[in-house]
This record gives C-alpha cells, structure tokens and sequence, in this order.
C-alpha cells in the first residue's frame, strides 16, 4: 500500500494498534490493549520524521486499556531512533517505547513492539486511514 505523497509532508493519518498474544493472536475484549496514533507517514506507510519535527504537538498517542481507561500523550523521537510514548510531561511516570527505528512501516497487518515496564509486547496494526485537512 503506498500513500499519497504531498508537497507540504504532513500526510497525517489515524493509527489503530491491537495488542497481541503469542504468535499473533488477538487478545479477548477483558484483555486487550490498543494504541490511537495521529502521526505523519511518508509515501511508504513509515512516521515522517520531517514532518514530526515540524509539528511535533499535533502527534498524538492515546492508550485505550481493558478498562476501557484512556491515558493520551505524545509521540516523540529518541536520538537512538526509537519512538517514545510520553504520557507524563513532568516526568514522574516511565515512558513507554513504541517502533523501534523511523525505518519501521506502520500499515495494516504489520506488527509493532512497544515496551512497558521493561516488556515487550507485540501489536498488530489494525488499519491506517488518512486524516483529511480542511
């Protein structure tokens, strides 16, 4: 699936991600995690890291528990090229870490890890739709 590349870069797109048991098997309803991105991809479904940097409080995450409790926070870049989930502006909450370089595609069907708590855990991306600009 390739995106439409346009001239100003900021392709932003809604994310869903599912949270994975073993061998890619979707969790029941009591147990699931997902994860809402509003990132930037570029023409090959991966975060546009031009475009991050250009707007880089109009990327969001929102984790959605099994409680259905929602915490939203934004995406930002590491200089080891990692992507991080910051909830806790102040810093006294651990961040989680999502895609590990800015070469990882986030398309449908694709897996992502992100890491809580020191674990890793598998999600799969459950669809990528375009966020339209007015």
């Amino acid at each position: 699936m390739m995106l439409e590349n346009r001239s100003d870069n900021f392709n932003f797109c809604r994310i869903t991600l599912e949270h994975t048991g073993a061998g890619g098997v979707m969790l029941d309803d009591n147990t699931a995690r997902f994860y809402t991105l509003i990132v930037p991809l570029d023409g090959h479904g991966r975060i546009n890291l031009s475009a991050w940097r250009a707007r880089p409080k109009a990327c969001h995450v929102i984790r959605t528990l099994s409680d259905k409790q929602e915490h939203t926070g934004l995406l930002t870049h590491c200089d080891d090229g990692m992507w991080r989930f910051v909830y806790d502006v102040a810093g006294l909450e651990d961040d989680e870490f999502g895609m590990r370089t800015i070469e990882q595609r986030v398309l449908p069907g694709a897996f992502v890890s992100v890491k809580t708590d020191d674990e890793l855990h598998a999600y799969k991306v459950q669809n990528c739709e375009p966020l339209h600009r007015e």
